[in-house]
């Protein structure tokens, strides 16, 4: 049985300009999604740490003398979400520009609003994510750190 992939259909050498821009996009988001999906599973082996140190720290009177392997992971998790949320801005001022231009050329009616909205709200997901690293890597970097919730 063969997946339907919607490709089969047309030869991407083929497509117009604005469907391969479109197709490129699309495919960004894609990536974004992916690597957003790999920041979560990071942070989720995160948690499962702190569960794990947790536990261990009911069983034992001392503090141990390796730091807690969690907020390093957390931290790392940060990362992927910084990267995720550039690639999700770099989308969305791309699709800034195409619809200023289509309005400008009378290509396409309506709002350039909800574009400027997307578009802010993206970039302030980086600068909020670039915050939340910086914080995590301070995190991580202290001696006594055990346990991070981002």
């Amino acid at each position: 049985m063969k997946v339907n992939t919607g490709m089969e259909q047309s030869n991407p050498s083929m497509l117009s300009d604005k469907a391969s821009f479109e197709l490129n996009l699309t495919l960004k988001e894609i990536l974004g999604a992916i690597v957003d999906i790999i920041g979560y599973i990071i942070l989720i082996i995160s948690a499962k740490q702190n569960i794990n140190e947790i536990l261990q720290s009911q069983n034992r009177t001392e503090t141990p003398d390796e730091p807690s392997p969690a907020p390093r992971t957390a931290a790392t998790a940060t990362l992927f979400f910084m990267a995720a949320s550039v690639i999700f801005a770099q989308v969305a001022a791309a699709r800034l520009r195409e619809r200023e231009i289509n309005l400008q050329a009378g290509i396409t009616t309506g709002s350039i609003i909800p574009n400027i909205n997307m578009t802010t709200g993206s970039v302030l997901s980086v600068l909020g994510n670039i915050l939340k690293v910086i914080g995590t890597q301070q995190r991580a970097s202290e001696p006594t750190a055990r346990v991070t919730i981002i």
